[in-house]
């Protein structure tokens, strides 16, 4: 996964970015102190009632090297 690219500055004549930077996998999100956590109660988890998990969000991009289509995951 990747940021979404970066504007491109006015009056440039290449092609336009498609990806930005790479962003840290879910290992190093997990140990950063830095990332805010945030409790959430789901029901009927694979059957049972109610189980409570730690969940956290960002914006990222995943792009296809074989499509022009890229997907945004919030």
């Amino acid at each position: 996964m990747v940021k979404p690219a970066p504007l491109r500055p006015p009056g440039t004549m290449s092609r336009p970015r498609l990806k930005g930077k790479r962003l840290p996998n879910l290992e190093q999100i997990l140990l950063n102190t830095d990332t805010q956590w945030s409790n959430v109660t789901l029901s009927h988890w694979y059957g049972e009632s109610e189980r409570q998990v730690e969940v956290t969000t960002g914006l990222a991009v995943m792009h296809c090297q074989n499509s022009r289509n890229s997907a945004r995951s919030p």
